[in-house]
């Protein structure tokens, strides 16, 4: 007994297990090229960092050079400076005459505005 509507089963041809492997042989070399292309890539960016890696510690010994070559005071030093200044025109404060005391206040704030502003000791506050 013949059934015409059986399923049949999928029977590759040479053309089409062909074409199969061709397409798989595509993709491949298609990942191998792009996987090419990331390694070549990676090693690009590798060497960047490098550089900028060796950059940094260049800056970092120059900056150290300067630092010890000049008297300068770092944050902490000029907060710590900071302080004993106020603390001191308290004390002073209390000597003056109010009125001259309340305007050499009111011009010295404007001056800390400035400098906590541009410059750089403008963290330190």
């Amino acid at each position: 007994m013949c059934d015409i509507h059986a399923k049949k089963e999928f029977v590759p041809t040479i053309r089409v297990v062909k074409g199969m492997r061709l397409q798989f042989y595509n993709d491949f070399l298609y990942y191998e090229t792009l996987s090419a292309e990331h390694q070549k890539n990676k090693a690009v960016l590798c060497e960047r960092l490098a550089e900028q890696e060796q950059t940094r510690a260049s800056l970092l010994a120059r900056l150290e050079t300067l630092r010890s070559s000049v008297d300068v005071a770092d944050d902490e030093a000029a907060m710590a400076v900071r302080r004993e200044r106020d603390e001191a025109w308290k004390g002073h404060q209390g000597k003056l005459l109010a009125k001259k005391a309340d305007i050499f206040e009111v011009a010295l704030a404007r001056d800390h505005d400035v400098a906590a502003t541009s410059g750089p000791c403008a963290r330190t506050r």
